[in-house]
């Protein structure tokens, strides 16, 4: 209904049962070419109702009876002062009348020498509804030129420029593509695109299959100037995700034309487009958990949720076609391999899946694929998949396409060691359940688990008696974070005959390795096993490290290997006085209940040592969280000293509003002070403690849903401290 074509339902829908009246068509027609109106006022040079009263040649009173009269018709609806005529269906038939017949030039010069910014937007709205309107086309295109209004002000990018761009673009979408890419070309240009208006725009002109390729273009381009960590939904990179999903995707592009833009990106020299290629292929192979595109409205243009496969072929063709992108990438033995056949490996349950249910051909071109891959080089993560896909729908399928499964399974299977330690010690840590392809479908998931960290640390047993396939690996296992290096790194420790001489090549191989790049976790399993079965090499180890240069600043971690016992809690001490240690790697003592191997006294002094760095009281409230956290009904008791301290922390504490929201302090705050403020013995911290946060309750640094938690607790524990000092202040700064 955002249009009106049949002639005789307008003039039913607009004359009701009254007779034509061309005075008042022509009064409706200059009041729909705004999307709304101010309807107060008829003399004042401001007024919108005498403008449009200039423009249709009438004075301000015709004009305002007319209006009148058109809202009795129920026309024209009336919030406040403002107007409107109503449904937007007549009010766009209206305002396409009225454009053909006053000349456009007249129109426009007139808003631009006379109207009021809202006015001028209001009449741009209109304009967005009018796409299939020749004189609309026209002033949209002309505002959008180079030298127009808003193409010469490089799309304006003030609010009320932006406005108008965004309710014009409807009408012309080409020619605002086109300014967009002109912005580009500019200095800054492409950093003041850069914002989520631009991104819905370009979005929406995706939509049509012939505007595909530049839109693309400049998302891509914004995609690149992105920080890594964005991916909202409003982001240009997850927007161009959207755009390469075979369904929801919102564009109706073939798939081939989206297909020569991933292997144009992929072919790139350089290595970001590369990376975003990939990104795209990754969502072209997606097959379940799509998220529809917005399909707001775009004008009065048709939108739907873009191009739908109708039948399976079509389906399967889809994912012909990427597979054979990825195959032909994925043999080329280039660092770019690597990243395809790892989304391939992650895409392949689900492709494996689209086979069996519309095509069983495409069983045959997936499995043809995998052997292609593992020729070249042993595909160890797509092993790991087909293991899954037997593991969660092997009992789904028939008993054909199960066997031909796992005969695929054997085939890819590592066997030398070198690939086997590659596929366990490097594989992600949520494919753990796929390691192993003689799974018992009863085996409880903790003992397969422990079955699986078991063969890693074999694994690694042997790969320390062969030193060829050691030192093949041996730049990998010290720039690679993956959960079970740390079981592999005990198995090194747990086979090799000279564990000195494995941990200085250890060490040597990190000293080489790019600063960015550094992991220690296998290093830690090393040290792990020597605890237990070299403790004199252990303690030789950490106490080198205290002030190594190199992993001094990790040496908390190190330290964590084995119990804290007193030696341990001296090492520590030493390393917050002598060494150059990250702070922040004190956290480590809070996890894992390291912290309960040292005793109380010996923790408050540490405690305190910690309090002179800084930022150090942001270390410790998460240690004596951890400390004083008991199941319901436990109880347990603690030092003076540490409950001294504790009361310190809380004072030293710098109380702020801003404050990560996923790792807010109240809740640590509230169990130390529990603990720390009961009793006579806390009343005077308690008092410090309410006079601090009242300070930045007046300060306005803070507020009293910042801390919730915090000041139910002292409420419970000390009410008639919180009452005195800080429920009065409260109410003070509340009232203030």
């Amino acid at each position: 209904m955002s249009t009106l074509r049949d002639e005789e339902l307008f003039d039913r829908l607009f004359h009701q049962r009254h007779h034509p009246n061309e005075n008042l068509k022509v009064s409706a027609e200059i009041c729909s070419l705004v999307y709304s109106l101010n309807g107060d006022g008829t003399t004042s040079e401001t007024s919108e109702l005498k403008f449009l009263a200039d423009l249709a040649e009438k004075t301000s009173r015709e004009l305002y009876r007319d209006i009148t009269e058109l809202q009795s018709r129920g026309l024209v609806q009336a919030r406040s002062v403002w107007r409107a005529v109503l449904p937007h269906a007549i009010a766009n038939r209206l305002a396409k009348d009225a454009l053909s017949s006053i000349p456009t030039q007249t129109v426009v010069n007139a808003l631009m020498s006379r109207g009021s910014e809202r006015l001028i937007k209001s009449f741009s709205r209109r304009l967005g509804y009018l796409h299939d309107c020749e004189p609309a086309i026209e002033i949209a295109k002309e505002w959008l030129k180079p030298n127009g209004w808003i193409g010469e002000t490089n799309c304006n990018l003030n609010p009320f420029g932006l406005a108008v761009f965004e309710n014009i673009a409807p009408v012309a979408p080409e020619a605002a593509l086109t300014m967009l890419e002109r912005t580009v070309e500019e200095s800054d240009g492409l950093k003041r695109l850069l914002r989520h208006e631009f991104i819905r725009l370009l979005r929406h002109i995706a939509y049509e299959a012939e505007l595909f390729q530049r839109s693309v273009k400049l998302l891509s381009q914004l995609a690149l100037l992105e920080r890594p960590d964005i991916n909202n939904n409003s982001s240009a990179g997850r927007t161009l995700s959207n755009l390469f999903h075979i369904v929801l995707s919102g564009t109706h592009a073939p798939v081939q034309m989206r297909a020569a833009i991933i292997n144009g990106l992929i072919d790139s020299s350089a290595q970001a487009e590369q990376d975003l290629g990939v990104n795209l292929l990754d969502a072209a192979l997606q097959t379940d958990h799509f998220i529809g595109s917005d399909i707001s409205t775009f004008g009065a243009r048709s939108r739907d949720y873009g191009y739908h496969p109708k039948t399976n072929k079509e389906i399967v063709d889809w994912y012909r076609i990427y597979l054979a992108i990825c195959l032909q990438i994925a043999i080329l033995g280039t660092p770019i391999s690597i990243k395809i056949k790892r989304i391939l490996a992650s895409r392949l349950r689900g492709l494996w899946l689209i086979g069996i249910r519309f095509d069983q051909s495409f069983l045959v071109d997936l499995e043809k694929s995998a052997i292609q891959i593992h020729s070249q080089e042993s595909w160890n993560q797509g092993w790991i998949s087909l293991n899954g896909i037997i593991r969660y729908d092997g009992k789904q399928m028939d008993q054909k396409a199960l066997i031909s499964l796992k005969q695929l399974s054997q085939r890819l299977k590592p066997i030398n060691l070198l690939e086997q330690a590659r596929t366990y010690a490097f594989a992600d840590g949520r494919l753990g359940f796929d390691l192993e392809d003689d799974f018992d479908e009863d085996e409880d998931a903790t003992e397969h688990w422990k079955r699986v960290q078991n063969t890693t640390r074999q694994i690694g047993a042997a790969v320390a008696k062969d030193m060829v396939v050691f030192g093949e690996l041996l730049p990998d296992l010290v720039s690679n974070y993956h959960d079970r290096l740390h079981i592999f790194g005990e198995g090194l420790a747990d086979g090799c005959e000279d564990r000195k001489n494995m941990w200085q090549m250890l060490y040597a191989q990190i000293e080489i390795t790019p600063t960015e790049r550094r992991q220690i976790v296998v290093l830690l399993g090393f040290l792990s096993s020597c605890a237990m079965h070299d403790p004199d090499l252990y303690h030789s180890i950490l106490n080198s490290l205290i002030k190594d240069e190199l992993l001094g600043r990790w040496f908390p971690y190190f330290q964590a290997t084995s119990k804290i016992d007193k030696q341990g809690v001296e090492r520590l001490y030493k390393a917050l006085d002598e060494g150059d240690v990250d702070i922040y790697s004190f956290k480590q003592l809070a996890w894992g209940r390291r912290h309960e191997e040292i005793e109380d006294d010996d923790l408050a002094a540490l405690i305190q040592k910690l309090l002179l760095k800084d930022d150090g009281v942001k270390v410790v409230i998460e240690i004596l969280s951890m400390r004083f956290h008991r199941e319901r009904g436990e109880v347990a008791i603690h030092s003076q000293k540490l409950i001294a301290v504790s009361r310190e922390v809380l004072l030293q504490y710098p109380y702020e509003k801003d404050q990560n929201g996923h790792d807010h302090p109240d809740y640590r705050l509230e169990q130390i002070a529990d603990v720390s403020m009961r009793g006579q013995d806390g009343v005077q911290s308690a008092k410090d403690l309410c006079q601090r946060l009242v300070e930045g309750f007046q300060e306005h640094r803070i507020y009293s849903f910042h801390y919730p938690r915090l000041l139910g607790r002292l409420a419970q524990i000390q009410p008639y401290i919180f009452w005195m000092h800080l429920l009065g202040a409260m109410n003070t700064c509340s009232n203030g």
